[in-house]
């Protein structure tokens, strides 16, 4: 993320930037905390007084009633969503139960853990089967080079394992 200096955030506020950069900062000043406090330095207690003199006596009186209409809306939506909320959770419960008793009647958890160990067996019976496959192997070539060691020795030239 590019950073501005307070060179271009002063040009920015005193507006000598083409539309498209000045949007671009604006942008910026909403995503950047070290930007917006880059730029809120930049404004002095003359600018504040300024602004202050053109915010209509009323603002105050109004921003705070909205507020307080806002809350006591949020506030009786909110009472009225508790309320309704711990009947709707039993509702939940209950129907979970009635749910898992069905399945349970039906068989399916009994199923499903048939299953799982048909499938456990079955992975272990490959793996039996690899292992002896391993095994007969090795012990092929254990066979054949103990009878090639005896032919060596007795003298038959060292290659007849039949």
């Amino acid at each position: 993320m590019r950073h501005y200096n307070r060179e271009e955030w002063m040009l920015f506020k005193k507006r000598r930037l083409a539309e498209e950069e000045y949007r671009k900062m604006e942008e910026h000043l909403y995503r950047c905390d070290r930007c917006l406090g880059t730029f809120l330095e930049l404004i002095n207690e003359e600018e504040i007084n300024e602004a202050t003199r053109k915010i209509s006596p009323a603002f105050n009186k109004r921003v705070m009633a909205a507020a307080e209409k806002a809350r006591v809306a949020g506030n009786h939506w909110t009472k009225a969503r508790r309320s309704f909320a711990p009947g709707k959770l039993v509702g939940y419960y209950v129907a979970c139960a009635v749910f898992t008793i069905v399945l349970t009647g039906a068989g399916l958890f009994q199923d499903l853990a048939a299953k799982a160990h048909a499938i456990t067996v079955s992975a272990t019976v490959t793996e039996r089967i690899q292992y002896s496959v391993d095994i007969s192997w090795a012990s092929e070539i254990a066979k054949k080079t103990g009878d090639w060691m005896r032919n060596f020795e007795f003298g038959k030239g060292g290659f007849d394992f039949e």
